[in-house]
């Protein structure tokens, strides 16, 4: 009988797989004890190495979830509750015992004039919006409509500095006894 592999040799022994004829030489390849030729041994090692990475990857899976399971612990829920529990409980502290923003009746704009000009920047903004985005070109165009309180009056505008840069862009400052702006505070939109 020849060998499957070279039909010129005799054969010397079969695979003990395929139990194909094999000559000497490729009857040499040996699992153990047993004789197999080289498509065998390749198909045999490549089946190995797949069922060892199956067992890798299902080893692999099962670790992750039990660590997944561990690190999802009851008492994480109750840790987020507790603390926006307290974060809600401080908000309502702070609205309780905050600054106080005055009535409407009690409003002098001289002694709140951080809320005068969130006043008339709101103005500003009011105005644009029923300007077609357009900014007033002075402050005192927002008198009556768009500044209803009573007290705001035309020297009351006088505190502050506004300079309309272009139809659509602004800037609103507080101005010193000496007509000096402020940098501190910043009222106003630029064009992109």
């Amino acid at each position: 009988m020849k060998c499957a592999y070279h039909p010129q040799k005799e054969a010397a022994s079969h695979c003990s797989m395929c139990r194909k004829p094999l000559c000497e030489e490729c009857g040499e390849q040996k699992s153990g004890d047993r004789v197999v030729c080289n498509r065998c041994a390749a198909l045999s090692a490549a089946q190995a190495a797949a069922s060892g990475e199956d067992a890798r990857q299902t080893e692999h899976e099962e670790r992750k979830s039990a660590a997944a399971k561990k690190g999802k612990k009851p008492h994480v829920a109750m840790i987020v509750v507790v603390i926006l529990s307290v974060i809600v409980l401080l908000a309502n502290i702070y609205m309780y015992m905050g600054p106080s923003v005055p009535q409407v009746d009690e409003f002098d704009p001289y002694e709140h004039p951080l809320l005068a000009l969130d006043l008339v920047n709101d103005g500003i903004e009011d105005y644009a919006g029923d300007h077609g985005g357009q900014f007033p070109a002075k402050l005192t165009d927002l008198l009556g409509k768009y500044l209803p309180y009573e007290k705001m009056t035309a020297p009351v505008l006088d505190m502050f500095a506004y300079k309309r840069f272009s139809p659509t862009s602004y800037d609103l400052r507080f101005k010193d006894a000496d007509n000096v702006e402020f940098s501190d505070i910043v009222f106003g939109k630029e064009d992109k």
